[in-house]
């Protein structure tokens, strides 16, 4: 995007706010979309030199900008107009403008995701409601007759803090993904990660820790029965300088050993775009022997009732699975 396309999606994502409920801009007046907005519109009219730290917020406000309208307009099919409103996706628009920034993000991903899988694979890619009144946790996206998708946003402070930032993010999607297996038991699950590129920064050895944690805890999650057969994981973010702004992205799959053909033939192997290196696929084979180990742990937990949530067979599981990681080091 150049600067009179950003700020044609600024005025698109003007039109996009004032579609939403009165109700609704009143409480959402200091929207963080529209702030990114207005900070780049702010920038691009200014005529004094910006320093690098300016350079990376404009850097952050082009980033969501580019995403939003982008991944709006691929998945509705033309530039934004008044007529958006009718399309399945319109609900989610309002959690897009959130005053926080952290709400934001969460959204923000799963349209980008759905949007990524949208136009390189030309599958079809619906959002999935709450389940009413029940209050059941459900996955952002089904991916056509394929697999469901729950999209968690990451922000680890630090590559330390990669590894339980992962786990954390993966145990809560499991449970959601748990619901999706008992509704459509032939589908796939998985979870899409997307992880700040600022973390993956090469250390004197040629190495990256937070993309060794990231691999290790993906790795250790699918080497065990679960209700996650794989894993996207994105790596994505912004380069800034006072004079360039680029948007590097990476992606890695990481998938259980006997995963459908059809989840690598129409899904995984048409997930890089042009231009892009192709995502490196990791089939990920059981680990029998830990297997064992995290079964007979649960068991206890739910004979003995000492499980935090002993009568839950996924909550026992989740548990035994902790434990048993505080017995190994990576």
């Amino acid at each position: 995007m150049n600067e009179r396309e950003i700020w044609d999606a600024s005025e698109r994502l003007d039109l996009l706010f004032s579609l939403l409920p009165t109700r609704i801009q009143q409480r959402r007046a200091e929207s963080h979309l529209r702030s990114l907005s207005n900070d780049f519109m702010d920038y691009i009219t200014r005529s004094d030199a910006v320093s690098e730290q300016q350079a990376r917020e404009v850097g952050r406000a082009i980033l969501g900008v580019f995403r939003v309208v982008t991944s709006i307009e691929s998945l509705y099919g033309r530039p934004i107009d008044r007529s958006i409103t009718s399309h399945s996706f319109f609900r989610e628009i309002e959690r897009l403008f959130d005053n926080s920034e952290r709400q934001f993000e969460g959204p923000e991903f799963a349209l980008f995701t759905a949007a990524h899988v949208t136009v390189n694979t030309q599958e079809s890619v619906t959002f999935v409601p709450e389940m009413g009144k029940s209050g059941e946790k459900t996955p952002d996206l089904r991916v056509s007759d394929l697999c469901y998708l729950e999209c968690k946003d990451l922000d680890p402070s630090s590559a330390e803090s990669v590894r339980p930032a992962i786990r954390e993010n993966l145990q809560d999607a499991s449970r959601q993904l748990a619901a999706a297996r008992r509704r459509d038991p032939g589908l796939a699950r998985g979870v899409a990660l997307d992880v700040p590129l600022r973390l993956f920064q090469l250390e004197v050895t040629g190495l990256s820790p937070a993309a060794l944690q990231a691999h290790a805890t993906a790795v250790q999650m699918l080497s065990s029965p679960g209700d996650i057969d794989f894993i996207l994981f994105s790596f994505s973010g912004f380069c800034a300088t006072a004079t360039h702004v680029a948007f590097p992205y990476r992606l890695a799959i990481y998938v259980r050993e006997g995963a459908p053909d059809a989840l690598f033939d129409r899904l995984f192997r048409r997930m890089g775009e042009e231009g892009l290196r192709k995502p490196r696929i990791y089939i990920v084979a059981p680990d029998h022997e830990r297997e064992s180990r995290i079964r007979e742990r649960a068991f206890f937990l739910w004979e003995n009732r000492s499980g935090t949530l002993w009568w839950d067979s996924v909550s026992n599981w989740l548990e035994a699975e902790g434990q048993d990681d505080g017995h190994q080091s990576f």
